[in-house]
C-alpha cells in the first residue's frame, strides 16, 4: 500500500468512526500533513481516474 492510500485509508477510518457517533449540529476540522489529500479534498486539484 502506497503511502498515499494509506493518507486515503486514514481519512475514510475516521470518517466512518465519526458518523458512527451520529452528532448533531457538530464541526469536524480535518488536518493532515498530505498535501495531496488536502489539496484534492478542498477542490484545489482534481483527482484522477482509476485511482
Amino acid at each position: 500500500m502506497s503511502s498515499n492510500v494509506a493518507e486515503y485509508v486514514a481519512l475514510c477510518e475516521a470518517q466512518e468512526f465519526l458518523l458512527t457517533k451520529k452528532q448533531e449540529d457538530s464541526v469536524i476540522e480535518v488536518r493532515s500533513d498530505s498535501s495531496l489529500v488536502v489539496n484534492q479534498m478542498s477542490g484545489k486539484w482534481k483527482f484522477r481516474k482509476g485511482l
